[in-house]
């Protein structure tokens, strides 16, 4: 029984093998720490890749979640929705009696045809709402978008600037409201 426990101890386990072992290891981490370059060496890698500071600056926001600007197309696809709700909100007969005419889905389905450029879609390729069916729009072959996803698209831009950056889209909107 001793001998096994011996065995299984080995030479880290004697008198001579404290010298195979480092006092301190280190973990990967740690080594990989120290070999990297840091935040100071910022400039130094920059200048290794581009030839001006502008460049670097540009990649970085381009990359970068914290600088990266919203298209000016988002800013007028918002503006647009924002006003509708802001007009259909104040028409109180039509509220009374539909409850959903100010909804954000509604409102975006019936001015789809003025969001569509602002999104890079045609229009013309979007298949009509159900609703339209009932007044004798008929569908064509051309037409072979589905309308919803679009609308969600749309609802998803509206959301991400208008409601997360309400203060950021406000802004925008009262200074460029009459362009």
């Amino acid at each position: 029984m001793r001998q096994k426990s011996k065995l299984r101890k080995g030479i880290v386990a004697s008198t001579k093998g404290s010298k195979f072992i480092k006092e301190k290891a280190k973990t990967l981490l740690q080594m990989m720490e120290e070999d990297a370059m840091g935040w100071k060496d910022l400039p130094k890698i920059a200048m290794m890749f581009y030839d001006n500071p502008t460049e670097a600056i540009g990649v970085l926001r381009k990359g970068s979640t914290l600088f990266r600007q919203t298209p000016i197309e988002s800013y007028v696809l918002c503006s647009i929705i924002y006003e509708e709700i802001e007009r259909r909100s104040k028409d109180k007969k039509k509220l009374k009696i539909d409850p959903d005419y100010a909804a954000l889905n509604r409102v975006i389905s019936d001015r789809l045809r003025d969001l569509c450029p602002h999104i890079g879609i045609d229009y013309n390729k979007v298949m009509p709402a159900k609703s339209d069916k009932d007044y004798g729009t008929k569908r064509t072959k051309f037409q072979t978008m589905d309308r919803q996803p679009i609308i969600n698209q749309c609802i998803e831009r509206y959301r991400r600037l208008a409601v997360r950056q309400r203060r950021k889209f406000l802004t925008w909107y009262n200074e460029n409201r009459n362009q």
